[in-house]
């Protein structure tokens, strides 16, 4: 019994490692492909908002009114609305970084997301603070915030 627990206490992921996967988990559920059923997108937005919580804010610069939005609510209607007009989304997260407090109930992420819409040959670099508090021994996200306005980039396909 103690050689269980002893090995499920060393091998449970970290604080760490639970917020990269939820991240994953919003990610995977914001990039949209062309052929994407319109009840998968609308299954989707459901699953990128559940990653919030209710009273998470979400303020991105250069992003005009879909860049501000307050609680879970509004956030799942703009992911709504943005995966019904959209034809493509993809996006990737370059780099990050995670502090998580000592308390271990909050923590901090800076990323940079590089996003491409509807097969753009450029594609919008965003430098993101993301605040996630643990719920329930569930990370969710509490704020975004731009840490710098996004940036346009022109690539080669």
């Amino acid at each position: 019994m103690a050689a269980g627990l002893a090995a499920y206490w060393l091998l449970r992921p970290t604080d760490e490692e639970r917020i990269q996967k939820q991240l994953s988990t919003l990610m995977a559920a914001l990039n949209l492909m062309p052929s994407e059923a319109p009840l998968k997108r609308l299954h989707q937005s459901g699953t990128a908002a559940e990653c919030f919580t209710l009273e998470a804010t979400v303020e991105v610069q250069g992003a005009g009114e879909a860049g501000s939005m307050q609680g879970r609510g509004q956030i799942s209607e703009g992911i709504r609305a943005a995966r019904m007009t959209l034809q493509q989304l993809e996006l990737d997260v370059r780099e990050t970084e995670i502090v998580v407090d000592p308390s271990s109930d909050s923590a901090e992420m800076k990323l940079t997301v590089r996003a491409r819409v509807n097969a753009d040959p450029s594609v919008a670099l965003h430098f993101l603070r993301l605040q996630w508090i643990k719920t329930n021994s569930t990370w969710l996200i509490h704020r975004v915030a731009s840490s710098s306005p996004f940036r346009r980039v022109d690539t080669p396909r």
